[in-house]
């Protein structure tokens, strides 16, 4: 068994669970007589592991001709780099392609092997011969196993099971991403054979390798949709083949920790990103795989926390069971000189992440560097992260010591606290299944990403987040969900939805489930022929495209909507019409369950729109927990140690309130403060230790300093805290409430001195 293993939803390291707090250091773009003063920062700064890119090109300058000691250059001393941060007690997660992108002359790939090689190279639909690799190509492989094979002489013995520091290593980076920005398809005859050849087997289709190529450069209205979509499906079994190749090579050169594989996507505010878990889909469910995020949200407030969330909870829902969320790239920089960003926003980011379950972090890139020209022909590599080339500090820097020490003084207990969710979001993958396009299919994708981000995101996810009902996701067609675990589940509907779904969803209502669909009554099943099981089970008769843009609904009138449809039918209840009484939203009882439908994307964007959700949900009797007066962001979680309150102000003006849940005062009715642009996680009975729980606090636990005859806790402010301990009694300037056993703190730190 290996040192790092992933168990109940944490990472755990040496038999110890851990929370992963990393920060990206490039090596390779800081000259090697600072690396030690730059390693011993990191670890100052409070992070207990250091990422990195190992780049290629950099170290095969000449195809067999390896830098590994830095004999060529200084700079590729990667044993002498790997070591010393080994010595400074850091974790290390390598990166070692074979692709990096960062910014790197062919992403990563040496220049000799497209000039050497030029059979391996990706050919596009122009029929252009691109410095990208075919994935399968037998060249490639060739290349990618001696390039393994050298690399992993240093990483080997340097792993975790050899009684180094590595615990993880990233295979490739962003599989597939490439291709989806640039809209390119594999016309390499490699490739090209190999996807000939799962059409025949798959679609029990025989067609030649010149047709195929054809459809896919100049599609035809006939087969423009089957051939593109078949070849979505195929892409996907072939960066899971690469992913696992991947792992055999480098555990056939001694690999043993955790592989890593890391997803793209985060355009869009992040409303893109399961495009990217779309095309990794069959890769990060390979058994024993850790999928790890990529996420750069530029700037977080109000009205963008949402998408952050669905992005997690839609990445949880597909990754393996008992993994741990993990973000490999959680943006650290664009935080650029007099360039007006957040410096609040790194902070609010981990801890809205924190709240929802994420247990591993790399925040990247944490400094800035300069390229050589075998790497970049860009000599600076400046983008606004937290440490400048020359070692001075950014602004946002200074919150990630408080924030690391906030981490490690809740330690476990915050590691095995998951969030507590109330609501579901149900989704079908296959809906971000557009990373390719032709003229066929182009206009169909441009209103399948509106129904995704009007519905989705900024419909669904945007009100349950407001609404503070807390929830998870669901991939409803890969996962079994029944009334019991998912008592109501909110769900997008367009025209296509395959057949089983369609009969999974009525199945649940059936069985007691309780559905909100949002959207448009499902009338094709995936392969877009007709099926009517929603529609007619949901007693719907016809179907209309009403000619306005406004609905009225419970109270509200002249409500501004899109993607509007109208139906007639056999409903138990009109909750929604147009002027003309056409009906856009109605309810349906189903045996034991309820389904509420919306034809329409109403926005979020005021009370009265908010309203309207809130009514919605509150007919399938749904209702948040947690509340107050003056809204902030709060969601909780709990474990076996305790619960935490966590707290996000995205305002620029100070918050304090009471807190509810279920209608009960938190806190003993104590107001929260938060200052503007900042956030809290609040503990409500901590277990410190076997005989000290923290009742709760008002204030942020940030240190536990233990010595032999006394304890001293401290704290990010002045504040109410409540202790229960038979074994501590209390010490300092404090004022005790005699009643209940509260201490008002007149500092930030409170003593705590063993009886006897």
């Amino acid at each position: 068994m290996s040192e790092i293993e992933i168990k109940n939803g944490s990472f755990i390291i040496s038999g110890r669970p851990q929370i992963i707090h990393a920060a990206e250091f490039h090596y390779f773009r800081t000259p090697e007589n600072q690396w030690e003063s730059r390693l011993k920062l990191l670890k100052e700064t409070g992070f207990n592991t250091v990422a990195t890119y190992i780049p290629w090109l950099w170290h095969e300058i000449e195809e067999g001709q390896f830098d590994f000691d830095g004999h060529s250059h200084p700079m590729r001393n990667l044993s002498g780099f790997l070591d010393l941060a080994a010595q400074l007690g850091l974790w290390i997660i390598a990166r070692p392609g074979p692709y990096i992108m960062a910014e790197t002359i062919n992403e990563g790939i040496p220049k000799w092997v497209f000039s050497s090689y030029p059979e391996l190279s990706i050919i596009d639909q122009k029929g252009d011969h691109l410095h990208y690799l075919s994935y399968l190509h037998p060249q490639a492989d060739k290349l990618i196993k001696a390039w393994y094979k050298a690399v992993f002489k240093i990483l080997n013995p340097r792993q975790i099971d050899h009684a180094g520091k590595i615990i993880m290593i990233q295979l490739d980076n962003e599989i597939g991403m490439i291709a989806w920005v640039k809209n390119m398809i594999d016309l390499n005859p490699d490739n090209l054979e190999r996807f000939t050849e799962y059409l025949k087997v798959t679609k029990k289709r025989d067609h030649s390798t010149v047709w195929v190529s054809e459809e896919l450069c100049h599609p035809d209205q006939e087969n423009g949709r089957y051939i593109l979509q078949a070849y979505s499906h195929y892409y996907r079994e072939v960066i899971s083949i690469y992913a696992q190749r991947l792992w055999d090579i480098a555990k056939a050169c001694g690999m043993t920790v955790l592989p890593v594989i890391n997803i793209h996507g985060f355009g869009d505010q992040g409303r893109s990103f399961p495009i990217g878990l779309s095309q990794l889909l069959k890769a990060i469910q390979i058994k024993g795989m850790v999928c790890a995020t990529d996420v750069y949200p530029l700037r977080i407030g109000e009205d963008n926390f949402h998408q952050l969330l669905l992005v997690n909870e839609m990445t949880k829902a597909l990754q393996n069971e008992d993994q741990a969320l993990f973000s490999i790239e959680f943006q650290a920089g664009g935080n650029g000189d007099f360039s007006g960003s957040q410096s609040s926003m790194t902070d609010l980011h981990t801890r809205l992440c924190l709240s929802s379950g994420m247990k591993a972090i790399n925040h990247y890139l944490f400094m800035d560097g300069e390229n050589f020209p075998e790497i970049s022909p860009y000599k600076r590599h400046d983008w606004g992260h937290p440490i400048r080339k020359d070692g001075s500090f950014r602004s946002h820097y200074y919150r990630y010591p408080k924030l690391t020490s906030m981490m490690n003084a809740y330690g476990i207990a915050l590691i095995q606290a998951q969030p507590v969710t109330e609501t579901t979001i149900g989704f079908l993958i296959d809906d971000y299944m557009t990373e390719y396009f032709n003229k066929i299919v182009k206009t169909e994708h441009e209103t399948l990403r509106h129904f995704r981000n009007a519905i989705q995101f900024d419909g669904m996810a945007r009100f349950c987040t407001i609404e503070h009902l807390n929830f998870n996701a669901i991939e409803v067609q890969i996962e079994d969900f029944n009334p019991k675990n998912t008592p109501t589940l909110w769900m997008m509907t367009h025209d296509v939805c395959p057949r089983n779904v369609q009969q999974k969803l009525i199945d649940y209502v059936h069985n007691g489930g309780r559905l909100i669909m949002i959207g448009h009554i499902p009338i094709m099943d995936e392969n877009y022929d007709p099926c009517m099981i929603l529609k007619d089970a949901l007693s719907v008769s016809k179907i209309e495209d009403p000619k306005t843009d406004k609905i009225d609904a419970f109270q509200y009138t002249d409500i501004p909507v899109n993607l509007i449809q109208s139906v007639q039918g056999d409903f138990d209840h009109v909750f929604a019409q147009t002027k003309d009484k056409e009906v856009i939203g109605f309810v349906k009882n189903l045996n034991r369950g309820k389904v509420v439908f919306l034809g329409a994307a109403v926005p979020t964007s005021t009370i009265e729109d908010l309203d309207v959700y809130r009514q919605i949900s509150k007919l399938v009797q749904l209702k948040p927990s947690l509340d107050s007066f003056d809204w902030i962001d709060m969601r909780e979680m709990s474990g076996p140690l305790g619960r935490f309150l966590c707290l996000n102000n995205y305002s620029d003006d100070p918050w304090m309130d009471l807190i509810t849940k279920k209608g009960k005062a938190l806190f003993n009715h104590r107001p929260i403060e938060l200052p503007a642009r900042s956030g809290l996680i609040l503990p409500i009975d901590l277990l410190i230790y076997p005989d000290l729980k923290l009742v709760y606090s008002t204030i942020e636990l940030r240190k536990i300093e233990s010595h032999k005859k006394h304890i001293i806790l401290h704290f990010s402010s002045e504040g109410y805290v409540k202790i229960e301990s038979n074994t501590y009694l209390v010490d300092g300037p404090v004022v005790v409430d005699t009643a209940n056993q509260e201490l008002h703190l007149k500092g930030t730190s409170l003593t705590l001195i063993k009886k006897g």
